[in-house]
C-alpha cells in the first residue's frame, strides 16, 4: 500500500511523507535490519526549506511497529547559485543502524557518490540543456503524484522571485 500525504506546508518549508506498507526491504537497509527477507513498512520524509535545502529521511520498520522505531538514512542536500546558469550542490548523510560497521559506512558513501555521478549529474545536465532559457511550465513536464511537494516548492520560489524582483518576468 503506497500512501502519499502532504504533511506540512509552511511559508518557507514544505514536507511530504510517503509510506509504503508491507514492502520488501530495499537492499540499502539489509545490513541495518534483523531479517532482510522480512516484510517491512518503508517511510520517506522529504522536507524542503526554501530556497534550496532538502532533507530526505528514508527508513524501514517492522510491520507491527511504530514508524518512530525505523532504521534508515538521513541525507541533507544544499543547493546555492554559483551564477545565472549553474549552482553549487552540497550533500551529506547519516544513518542510525549498524553504526559500528565502518566498511558499511564506506560502502554507503561510495554508493551515494556513484549514484550522484552516474545518475544525478547527467540527468541534471540533461534537464538544464532541455530547459535552456525556456519557461519551465511551458515545457509541460510530466508530473507524478510524488512530485507534488517539489512542484509546490518551485511555485513558492517563483512567487518569491516575483515579490522581490517585480521587474522580472518569469
Amino acid at each position: 500500500e503506497y500512501q502519499i500525504m502532504q504533511d506540512e506546508v509552511e511559508p518557507d518549508s514544505i514536507t511530504q511523507l510517503i509510506t509504503i506498507k508491507n514492502s520488501t526491504c530495499i537492499p540499502l537497509f539489509h545490513k541495518m535490519v534483523k531479517d532482510p527477507r522480512a516484510r517491512v513498512n518503508e517511510q520517506i520524509r522529504i522536507h524542503h526549506t526554501l530556497p534550496g535545502n532538502m532533507q530526505i529521511t528514508s527508513g524501514v520498520y517492522d510491520l507491527d511497529a511504530d514508524s518512530e522505531t525505523q532504521v534508515g538514512v538521513d541525507s541533507m542536500h544544499m543547493i546555492t547559485p554559483a551564477d545565472e546558469n549553474s549552482c553549487h550542490y552540497f550533500w551529506c548523510f547519516k544513518r542510525n543502524g549498524n553504526l559500528e560497521d565502518h566498511s558499511f559506512t564506506e560502502m554507503m558513501a561510495g554508493m551515494l557518490e556513484h549514484i550522484f555521478h552516474t545518475e544525478d549529474v547527467w540527468m541534471a545536465k540533461g534537464q538544464a540543456e532541455r530547459i535552456g532559457g525556456k519557461e519551465f511550465w511551458s515545457l509541460r513536464p510530466a508530473l507524478l503524484p510524488q512530485d507534488k511537494a517539489a512542484v509546490l516548492v518551485r511555485r513558492r520560489i517563483e512567487q518569491k522571485v516575483k515579490e522581490t524582483n517585480p521587474e522580472l518576468e518569469s
